[in-house]
């Protein structure tokens, strides 16, 4: 919603021996028009291999709809490196969520094959960028939904992104327990407030991969479902795994 939970003030506990931080907050009935008290934890765990877990955990007493990510944008060579076009994107996904004009998925699992939404093997995210392509067109660069592929086994983690790039030498693996991961290349970037160098983001400066659930999946019977009943708990995690070539 307008006020969705991005833009709440969130508690926290920090856990120095065990080197995590969790956020946490209840969303009361009601809130954004979503029946049920829903409490949340978010918690952020570093590793001195380079792993950053997030483990996302929510409970409720009526039913309702969760899909819940992170958002974070990544640029391998640095925040205030520019653009992020010449990263290597390779995706475990053989097919996407088309949408329509306003990147609503339609419902439809498309073959990624023989269109610019193939990253099946290693690809420079801007190589088809400016491609004439639906999903290009409507989103004025990558922001859609790709499918993991093989089967969902609930609290299974599977690799679904490998992002790369070639001067800094940096990789970054994500797994995740989540169908589906939204890719988000930046592309309204541009006139963000200033960076901690002291100028806006521009466009393409970072890319956001966000595994989640399918988007709209309340109204696609086909997606796995997003409904949280009482009784049973919400428990997600994406790991970013951190590597040099």
């Amino acid at each position: 919603g307008p006020t969705g939970f991005m833009n709440r003030i969130w508690d926290s506990e920090a856990n120095a021996q065990e080197g995590t931080v969790t956020f946490y907050r209840t969303s009361p009935d009601g809130e954004e028009g979503y029946p049920g008290n829903l409490t949340v934890k978010a918690t952020y765990a570093w590793t001195d291999d380079n792993v950053l877990t997030l483990r996302l955990q929510a409970e409720t007493d009526a039913p309702t709809v969760i899909n819940l990510t992170n958002h974070a944008y990544w640029n391998l060579e640095g925040h205030n490196a520019g653009s992020i076009l010449d990263h290597e994107l390779q995706l475990e996904c053989s097919r996407y969520l088309p949408t329509d004009d306003t990147l609503i998925p339609t419902g439809e699992f498309a073959p990624v094959a023989g269109t610019p939404m193939d990253f099946t093997t290693p690809k420079k995210i801007g190589r088809d960028i400016k491609t004439d392509f639906p999903a290009l067109n409507y989103g004025k660069g990558y922001d859609n939904c790709w499918v993991a592929d093989g089967p969902i086994r609930k609290g299974e983690l599977k690799t679904v992104a490998i992002l790369s790039s070639q001067p800094s030498g940096r990789i970054l693996e994500v797994s995740t327990t989540q169908p589906a991961a939204q890719v988000y290349t930046g592309n309204w970037l541009a006139g963000s407030p200033a960076n901690k160098a002291g100028r806006p983001y521009d466009d393409y400066d970072g890319v956001a991969i966000e595994c989640q659930n399918m988007p709209d999946a309340p109204n696609h019977a086909d997606f796995p479902s997003a409904v949280l009943r009482p009784g049973e708990k919400y428990d997600e995690t994406i790991k970013f795994s951190f590597k040099t070539k």
